[in-house]
């Protein structure tokens, strides 16, 4: 009796770390199961998930570089990246400007992106050039316009 109680408890905590594993349950002894609402604040959903793309990675990149071109810094920032990004990015594209180094990066980001992964809300694209290369990440907003997450 002792034994089967004893395996018995060895298949329930089993079960538990495979919920664990899987972020359905409490990393904590006894690995009690999350709620739905604990689940939703844990994984909060997608803004843009299922929303039709009316913008896409590539049109967006696309923007970044002729705003990079006419010289509008403000405006490839505004345009093309997430929105809680743009002071950084409009620091940043700054100082490239007067590091007199524009040209050179308007040449590195003037190429065709190469689709690394693309998901419902998330994309990642890569891009190289002549002598640079990289990658850029696009999220999707809840208007299905897809924003420069990261350059």
């Amino acid at each position: 009796m002792l034994v089967a109680l004893i395996l018995g408890g060895f298949v329930v905590v089993f079960n538990r770390l495979e919920l664990v594993d899987l972020g359905l349950s409490s990393p904590n002894f006894p690995y009690n199961k999350y709620t739905q609402e604990e689940l939703k604040k844990i994984y909060p959903e997608n803004i843009g998930e299922g929303v039709l793309t009316v913008r896409t990675p590539e049109q967006t990149h696309r923007m970044f570089v002729d705003k990079l071109k006419e010289g509008d810094l403000d405006g490839a920032a505004e345009c093309c990246f997430v929105k809680k990004a743009w002071s950084d990015v409009k620091v940043g594209l700054k100082n490239v400007a007067e590091g007199n180094s524009l040209n050179e990066m308007i040449g590195d980001l003037d190429v065709e992106l190469k689709k690394d992964l693309l998901l419902d809300t998330k994309a990642s694209y890569y891009y190289t050039s002549d002598d640079n290369g990289g990658i850029m990440e696009f999220v999707k907003d809840r208007n299905g316009v897809w924003l420069i997450e990261s350059l």
